[in-house]
């Protein structure tokens, strides 16, 4: 009998070893996730839309703008480092970069003295950086190799006897950066700043991507695209209005193949 309750007794401690050892992982388990929602929720919060410090502007008419872009705007969709503010006599014009239906957006929202709505509006930007998928020493290499190894060609009524060369599928061409002062491309003229790829078969048949080197917004003779562009960017252009997704998906293929000739 003795022996009986000593077995029994030495189960129930066993048992109960078993399951303390059970909660334990458990609690360990639920404290992992704990901290792992709580790294999320921190790492969103960085991602919160930050408006600058304007000392020039009224705190209390800055406040109201505050109030009025929150209104009007989807904070999570915008682009806090392009966020501004000019003053325009008694008025506001409130301006930010953000997105609207996957495409990249400039946004405008007028305001009176006092930081209320007047009207607001949005443009679709025509370009986006590309920078990461074609570097600026790449752009340069791609285009000394296409002055060296091409021909000349002209593809549109714009300019004579552009830097040309053929990648088989697709040809390629160098628009001078100085527009049509440099009408018959002559690289003793002008250096050339964009590289425009033509594909028969793709939709669209053009793509164009443009550099800003550093100093071309402060120089008067090179074409601006537009002057909010960043200088040592690579930006595809995006004339026609097409889906700018679509574009820089298309693109990567044909720059692949650019970057494997100049290595």
């Amino acid at each position: 009998m003795y022996l009986q309750g000593k077995i029994w007794g030495d189960s129930m401690k066993n048992i109960r070893l078993i399951f303390c050892g059970f909660y334990s992982i458990l609690i360990i388990i639920l404290l992992s996730i704990a901290c792992d929602k709580s790294t999320t929720n921190n790492t969103d919060g960085n991602d919160e839309f930050n408006f600058p410090k304007i000392n020039s502007i009224d705190s209390n008419v800055y406040d109201e703008i505050k109030i009025t872009c929150e209104k009007y705007w989807d904070l999570n969709n915008m682009e806090d480092s392009t966020f501004e503010i000019y003053q325009d006599g008694d008025e506001y014009s409130v301006e930010c970069e953000g997105y609207f239906e996957d495409q990249l957006y400039h946004f405008v929202i007028r305001v009176d003295k006092n930081g209320k709505w007047i009207n607001d509006g949005r443009t679709l930007i025509p370009y986006r950086d590309i920078t990461q998928i074609l570097s600026v020493s790449n752009f340069e290499s791609i285009k000394k190799y296409i002055l060296k190894n091409g021909d000349r060609q002209t593809y549109c009524n714009m300019y004579n006897d552009n830097p040309h060369f053929s990648y088989g599928y697709f040809h390629v061409y160098l628009n001078p950066e100085i527009g049509q002062a440099n009408i018959d491309c002559d690289p003793q003229k002008s250096d050339f700043n964009e590289i425009v790829i033509r594909d028969q078969n793709s939709e669209p048949q053009y793509y164009y991507l443009h550099i800003v080197r550093l100093g071309d917004l402060e120089n008067e003779k090179i074409i601006k695209v537009d002057t909010r562009m960043k200088e040592n960017r690579i930006y595809i252009l995006n004339p026609y209005k097409n889906d700018l997704n679509i574009m820089e998906d298309s693109v990567k293929s044909y720059i692949d193949i650019m970057v494997s000739k100049i290595k």
